[in-house]
């Protein structure tokens, strides 16, 4: 048996120590480090989403306002290039000579074609270099262009659809070529009508502009930016630069898209209203999120050399609080086995000595107590109905009326006011509830507490005046019943407490009785606000505790003292709205006073 014994001490020796050295230790570790790997995954992946939606944001509004500008300044080039065409109407030797009438002398016409085309050429061409050739229309077709090839560019014009529009009255038209039909991109088209009668058509001007004026708006944007600028035309051809290879036109979407390729791109969208063009930069978003992912990687490296230095600093802090720790543990295991004079040593001012401490002074308190037990089961045994008498008297010595000093206060006012009648009236009453306090340890008879009630109700209602009233409506056959004394002044108490002493409103208390089978129910209710929930709830637990719960001098001390009474069938319960609070008491009914 000795063996064994000492097996088993020795098994349980080795279990404590691994739990000691192991176990506590791996799980705050573990623990630890789960939580603040968690943490880290968890900012570092929120700061990445919002460092790329920030960057993403600000790229967004930064590259809008790049493609509206160059949308604005091919607006002002094209309102310029317009200007520029209205030059004609000013050149009075031009619209002199068209005005004239048609000559069939050679020479006539000769000079008149020189006079012309010389001031076209000094009027447009020679001003602005972005005009490639000039034209008008009339009887004859006069002629001007920076290069002879650019001559021969209109000699089909009588089927166009821009002399067609311009013979049938439009008088402007901005026309914009397609990138195959040479360098031309743009052209310009005016109904030229006499001086002296604006009704009169005497010609038909059209101005060809070049490239270069769009590509220089153009580049000045490209060159600064890494991603695709490009000008699509109505029908989706493009008029400068290209879509990236794989992007289709009719799927492009402003905001991050694929638009039918493998690069996402960051898509910003702007209309010329002139031409109906639409002005596209399109950025990789690859590009815009290196920043985040730089960003992302480095807060992880941050991150994991945090992680690595709070784990190490925990396991050297988790050893120089563990040691001592086992030490208590040894001690407690020893106790455990049957030691009782085995106390803790206490080496520390921590929070382990203070352990150490408590536990030792828990074992002397534990010891003290085993030994005042086997001497109190002794009494116990020889005395169990005189030990329910020492707790109903316990009991009822916890109920002290603490509106006594108010009430000789209320006195010595009506003294000092000359209500001697009043104040005689109500030093008797209080002399009463001073007796029944003397004498609470015997039992009373409900017509003797309800007598008590009364005057204690009619010294608050001295108090307070106006702002209470009561009513007690009890069967005077019900009087002789027994009574434990001062059972309803707690309930009475506690009705004027939540009425006339937290609200100024008018309180009515009511006491009543009835009859319900073989028990006599007595109800305490006021007309207060009630019960917070909680409060509520708290009181009906603490009834449906066994023993009716404990503490306080309320409702469950008269709960208890009702049951040790009457027995564990009676009590309390209790009910509780905005209307008001309800306390119900139940006690046996004798048969003869049920007759």
């Amino acid at each position: 048996m000795k063996k064994e014994s000492a097996a088993s001490a020795s098994c349980a020796a080795q279990k404590t120590q691994i739990f000691k050295v192991y176990s506590l230790k791996r799980k705050i570790l573990g623990l630890t480090s789960l939580v603040l790997a968690a943490l880290t995954a968890a900012l570092t992946y929120v700061s990445f989403i919002s460092y790329r939606e920030d960057a993403l944001s600000r790229s967004a509004s930064m590259l809008q306002d790049t493609v509206e500008q160059v949308a604005v300044n091919l607006e002002n080039y094209f309102v310029e290039i317009n200007r520029a065409s209205m030059q004609l109407f000013y050149n009075s030797a031009i619209m002199e000579a068209l005005a004239a009438e048609p000559s069939d002398v050679a020479l006539t016409r000769l000079e008149r074609r020189r006079l012309i085309e010389d001031e076209l050429r000094q009027t447009m061409l020679l001003s602005r270099n972005d005009v490639l050739s000039c034209y008008i229309i009339t009887d004859d077709l006069y002629r001007v262009a920076q290069t002879v090839s650019w001559l021969d560019i209109d000699r089909d014009y009588d089927t166009a659809q821009w002399y067609k529009d311009a013979l049938a009255g439009r008088g402007f038209a901005l026309l914009v070529s397609e990138t195959g039909d040479s360098q031309i991109v743009c052209s310009i088209v005016r109904r030229i009508n006499s001086i002296s009668n604006v009704k009169k058509l005497i010609g038909i001007a059209k101005i060809n502009f070049s490239y270069d004026g769009i590509a220089d708006i153009c580049n000045i944007v490209q060159s600064e930016y890494s991603g695709h600028l490009c000008i699509l035309s109505e029908t989706g051809k493009p008029v400068y630069g290209s879509l990236p290879d794989g992007v289709e036109f009719h799927l492009l979407k402003e905001g991050v898209t694929s638009a039918g390729s493998r690069t996402e791109y960051l898509v910003n969208r702007v209309s010329v209203p002139t031409t109906g063009w639409q002005v596209l930069l399109l950025h990789p978003v690859q590009e815009l999120e290196a920043g985040a992912y730089l960003t992302m990687l480095r807060m992880v490296g941050i991150a994991l050399v945090s992680l690595l230095l709070a784990c190490a600093a925990m396991l050297i802090t988790m050893r120089s609080f563990l040691t001592p720790l086992g030490n208590v543990i040894s001690s407690m295991q020893s106790i455990r086995n049957g030691n009782q004079d085995e106390r803790v040593p206490v080496g520390r001012s921590d929070e382990i000595g203070y352990l150490a401490i408590s536990f030792n002074e828990m074992l002397d308190r534990i010891k003290a107590t085993q030994d005042e037990n086997t001497s109190l089961l002794k009494e116990v045994y020889e005395a169990e109905l005189l030990q329910r008498d020492i707790q109903m008297q316990v009991l009822s010595r916890q109920i002290e009326p603490h509106f006594i000093f108010n009430t000789l206060n209320m006195i010595a006012i009506e003294a000092e006011m000359g209500k001697t009648d009043q104040c005689v009236e109500n030093i008797g009453r209080l002399s009463m509830l001073l007796r029944a306090l003397a004498h609470n340890e015997a039992p009373s008879t409900l017509g003797s507490e309800l007598t008590l009630i009364q005057n204690y109700l009619l010294l608050y209602q001295a108090r307070y005046a106006d702002r209470l009233s009561f009513s007690i409506n009890v069967p005077k056959r019900f009087e002789d019943i027994a009574f434990p004394s001062l059972s309803l002044q707690p309930l009475v108490e506690n009705a004027i407490q939540h009425g006339c002493e937290l609200t100024s409103r008018h309180t009515h208390v009511a006491i009543e009785g009835r009859c319900e089978g073989e028990e006599l129910w007595l109800s305490v209710r006021d007309n207060a606000c009630g019960m917070p929930q909680e409060t509520l709830e708290a009181l009906c637990a603490a009834l449906a505790e066994e023993g009716g719960g404990t503490g306080g001098i309320g409702i469950p001390n008269v709960h208890r003292r009702i049951r040790l009474f009457y027995g564990d069938s009676y009590g309390l319960s209790l009910h509780s709205d905005a209307n008001g609070t309800c306390v119900t008491l139940r006690i046996p009914i004798l048969p003869e006073e049920s007759e």
